[in-house]
C-alpha cells in the first residue's frame, strides 16, 4: 500500500512539471487522458523510476541528457499502441492527439507528428540516407545490434519524437 501512495505522488508531480511547461496546451491535456495515465503509472513502476527521472521530461534537459529518458517515453508510447521496436505507428499517435485536438488543427497537428517522426528517425548529421555522387544510394554491409542497443536506440527515437512534439505543441487546445 505504502508503494502505490508514492506512486501516485510521483505521477503527481511528474504532471506538475510536465504540465508547468506545456500549460494548456494539447501535450498537456494528452498528459491527463485516461490512456496516458495508465500507461505512465505502469510504466513508473516497471522501470522503478524516480521523482527526479519524472521532472527530466522536458525538451531542454531531454536535450541536455542526449535523449536518455530511462526508457520512460518509450514504455509510455509502446503501452499506449503508438510505437514499436523503433517504428512510429502515426494512425495511433494521431488517433491519441485528435482526441484532445480540435478538429481544426487536424491537418497541422499531422504535419507535427510527420515532423517529429522525421527528426526522431535522422541518423546524425541530420540525413536518413547516403547517396553516391551519381545520385544511387550507397550499399552498406547491414549492422546486426545487439539487443540492449536496439533497446537504447529504440529509446532515444522515442525521447527525441516526444521532446519534438513538446516543443511543437499546438496550442489551442
Amino acid at each position: 500500500m505504502e508503494n502505490s501512495k508514492a506512486l501516485v505522488l510521483l505521477l503527481a508531480i511528474g504532471f506538475c512539471c510536465v504540465a508547468s511547461t506545456l500549460g494548456e496546451s494539447c501535450m498537456g491535456k494528452l498528459t491527463q487522458s485516461a490512456n496516458f495515465v495508465v500507461a505512465q503509472t505502469a510504466c513508473v513502476k516497471n522501470l522503478k523510476l524516480n521523482v527526479s527521472d519524472i521532472e527530466s521530461l522536458t525538451p531542454a534537459t531531454l536535450k541536455e541528457n542526449h535523449f536518455d529518458d530511462k526508457c520512460f517515453t518509450n514504455c509510455t508510447l509502446e503501452s499506449m499502441n503508438a510505437y514499436h521496436n523503433g517504428t512510429f505507428k502515426k494512425e495511433a499517435i494521431l488517433e491519441q492527439l485528435k482526441a484532445v485536438v480540435p478538429e481544426t488543427d487536424h491537418e497541422n497537428l499531422s504535419k507535427v507528428v510527420d515532423t517529429c517522426v522525421e527528426k526522431a528517425t535522422q541518423k546524425p548529421g541530420g540525413h536518413k540516407h547516403k547517396h553516391n555522387k551519381n545520385g544511387n544510394e550507397k550499399k552498406t554491409k547491414d549492422i546486426k545490434l545487439h539487443a540492449g542497443h536496439m533497446g537504447k536506440c529504440s529509446c532515444k527515437r522515442a525521447a527525441k519524437f516526444v521532446s519534438c512534439m513538446m516543443e511543437n505543441d499546438i496550442m489551442t487546445c
